[in-house]
């Protein structure tokens, strides 16, 4: 007889994390196959030292603080039209 199988639930913060990494991974992977064949791209004179996979992640975390900004600016729209609401 089978052993019970265990299941575990997982909040949704961590399923979008997942989610995220996979993505990640998946581009970093794409961008490394890219490179592979069409070679490193061109860079600024003040980049020079940086290897195409630091300026990937670069490029990454610009994005994703533009997404998070985006979002702050959101919710503090939101927060502000709520209050106004309010009084």
């Amino acid at each position: 007889m089978d052993p019970p199988k265990r299941t575990f639930p997982l909040s949704d913060t961590l399923k979008e994390d997942m989610c995220d990494y996979v993505g990640l991974l998946t581009a970093f992977k794409a961008h490394r196959i890219y490179r592979k064949h069409h070679g490193s791209e061109p860079r600024f004179d003040t980049m020079q030292d940086l290897n195409s996979d630091q300026l990937f992640f670069i490029g990454y975390a610009a994005v994703c603080r533009q997404v998070l900004l985006k979002a702050k600016r959101s919710a503090e729209i939101y927060t502000s039209c709520t209050y106004m609401s309010q009084t």
